[in-house]
């Protein structure tokens, strides 16, 4: 089987190659031969338990459709009660997407606004709220 692999420099200088038939096989490295090196292998590998090509896909497309607001809303709702595991061939791929998402958003706007330091500070400011809205 020929791999077609594209590769490209990251702006922290480290080389990724993502081999274009196979979702998921994409691989870093600190030379473009260690980085292809890498992505060879992956790509035969098979994939973790429980996941094909469908499945990555699907994972994939779903997380790439989603606009800044609905991955914000993702993130939030993550925070406060649900944790995802990912299989670890796939971490590559998930650092790829949310460096491209970083790349895609325009730089944040300074907060003025005070915040809570710790988790347990904003839950106790969070409480407060709630108790004097019930009066």
């Amino acid at each position: 089987m020929n791999l077609i692999v594209e590769l490209e420099q990251e702006e922290d200088g480290r080389w990724i190659a993502e081999a274009v038939d196979i979702p998921g096989a994409l691989a870093y490295g600190q030379s473009q031969q260690e980085a292809l090196a890498r992505v060879e292998a992956m790509s035969a590998e098979e994939y973790p338990r429980g996941w094909n090509e469908a499945r990555v896909h699907r994972v994939l497309e779903y997380y790439e459709a989603q606009s800044d607001e609905e991955a914000a809303a993702e993130i939030e709702t993550a925070f406060e009660s649900t944790t995802m595991e990912v299989p670890v061939a796939l971490v590559p791929e998930v650092r790829r997407l949310i460096a491209k998402r970083k790349r895609a958003r325009p730089a944040k706007k300074e907060n003025t606004t005070p915040q809570p330091r710790s988790r347990a500070e904003r839950r106790s400011k969070t409480q407060r709220s709630s108790r004097a809205a019930r009066g």
